[in-house]
């Protein structure tokens, strides 16, 4: 079993660790910004670069940077807080679109006074390899790094159609979005069998059984297909279904 380390700021008089280290792999979840100087919570601004620095210090505290960072997910508690979140501050961090993270930003419940908390993952030694599907269209990327696959938020789109989206409803959109993680993953050197996990996004729990329904499909055989865990929150309007995926590729055939 390799060794658990607590991460620390440099500032180690804070007392509370960033995120832990195991082994080439450093984690954190739920990185919160501090108080302001008047000892009450900052601005969303504030806040979000504050969260941001941390991930930076996280990565530089375990001996690597930015560049290590795999994914990172980040939660506020007001869809008109999204987009700054995922823009101006993310991209000024990683000013390179084709060299980012995978990342993705939800809605979620935080504690009085935060209006934004970040989970990180980083893979120390290892350098993000952007993949993209020819003719879809991504913001946020899906990157191999270390031998594992991570994507952000898949859409329903249909390859080389102008961004259209796969129609006949919640099912038909989770299928073309599992065929797009899949053809992500091919590309980044992996099969079917790689994946560790899906996670399913809709607007309402509605979404759950035709996601699930189009996840037998994608994979009949029920020895080999892989856990699906369906969540309630944000998506675009112009989709009912979002997936994202989780793959180790390692150096297997």
């Amino acid at each position: 079993m390799e060794r658990v380390t607590e991460v620390y700021p440099r500032a180690r008089e804070a007392g509370t660790p960033l995120g832990l280290r195991v082994g080439r792999q450093v984690t954190a979840l739920r990185l919160g910004a501090d108080l302001d100087d008047a000892g009450k919570p900052a601005g969303l601004e504030s806040q979000a670069r504050s969260v941001l620095q941390a991930m930076k210090e996280l990565a530089e505290q375990s001996g690597g940077g930015l560049e290590n960072i795999a994914k990172a997910t980040a939660y506020v508690t007001s869809e008109a807080h999204r987009e700054p979140v995922n823009g101006l501050w993310w991209e000024e961090l990683f000013p390179d679109p084709m060299n980012r993270p995978a990342y993705k930003v939800l809605l979620s419940p935080l504690p009085t006074g935060r209006l934004v908390e970040l989970d990180v993952f980083a893979v120390l030694g290892a350098t993000r390899r952007r993949i993209d599907l020819p003719g879809v269209p991504a913001r946020d990327p899906t990157v191999e790094i270390g031998g594992m696959v991570f994507t952000s938020r898949i859409h329903p789109t249909l390859p080389f159609a102008e961004g259209e989206i796969a129609q006949g409803g919640m099912k038909e959109q989770a299928r073309q979005a599992f065929t797009n993680a899949l053809g992500l993953l091919s590309l980044a050197g992996g099969k079917p069998r790689h994946v560790v996990r899906f996670s399913s996004f809709g607007r309402t729990p509605d979404h759950a059984g035709p996601t699930r329904e189009a996840l037998a499909e994608v994979f009949p055989e029920e020895a080999d297909r892989p856990p699906l865990q369906t969540l309630t929150n944000f998506i675009p309007a112009k989709f009912d279904v979002m997936v994202e995926m989780a793959a180790t590729i390692g150096g297997s055939e």
